[in-house]
């Protein structure tokens, strides 16, 4: 249970860089489509066009090409698959955060996909060995990464009101640092107390049937 904390964190964090490029102003002119205006767009001088494919389809299409193999391989090596994946998003936020032109943009974007889409299989298969307990945290964690998805918009508004767009971003770092961290500090516990299955005699892992002592029988 305890280690899902670090996989589970950093899910719900690349849940909300979903809708965290948006903002919650709407457009609505003559000639043009009615939607929503993200704060980045007119910062970085990004048509809707540009808007579209460099932050949304990228980030969408690199966590879809990773979360099966996130998922596969989370289920046998949990850790050695969220840590480095937490770790691509926490490089690809800061790409985006001090992102000055849409390559950089869209790499950030690329990056954060393929670590949150690897985090969110890995995660799945995390829960689904739970047994008893997985329904209960499957509903808390959809719960959870709902609000995130909710919240992005909201909170990247009220980011770019009170100081920068890029803030947004730059506030998610700690929370995958701290997911990185929890992840890290389970896969050394989990190595450190695992205890390998000592052979008994004979190369057998269980003992060896009794035989009768030798000398004369009766």
């Amino acid at each position: 249970m305890w280690t899902l904390i670090g996989p589970g964190l950093a899910t719900i964090v690349g849940l909300f860089l979903v809708t965290a490029a948006y903002g919650t102003h709407r457009i609505s002119a003559p000639g043009m489509k009615t939607g929503l205006v993200s704060p980045m767009a007119p910062a970085l001088a990004l048509s809707q066009a540009d808007f579209s494919s460099a932050v949304i389809v990228t980030y969408l299409v690199a966590a879809v090409l990773a979360l099966p193999v996130g998922a596969l391989l989370g289920r046998r090596y949990p850790t050695a698959v969220t840590a480095p994946a937490i770790g691509i998003m926490i490089l690809g936020a800061l790409l985006v955060a001090f992102a000055n032109a849409t390559g950089m943009l869209a790499a950030g974007r690329s990056l954060g996909g393929v670590g949150a889409g690897a985090t969110v299989g890995a995660t799945a298969m995390l829960v689904g060995r739970l047994r008893d307990r997985r329904w209960p945290v499957a509903a808390v964690m959809a719960a959870a990464g709902f609000l995130a998805l909710l919240s992005g918009p909201f909170v990247d508004q009220a980011m770019a009101d009170a100081l920068s767009w890029r803030w947004t971003f730059l506030a998610a770092e700690p929370l995958l640092l701290a997911a990185l961290a929890a992840s890290t500090v389970a896969g050394i516990v989990l190595l450190v107390t695992r205890r390998p299955v000592r052979p008994a005699p004979y190369g057998t892992p269980y003992m060896p049937p009794p035989y009768p002592p030798p000398g004369p029988r009766p």
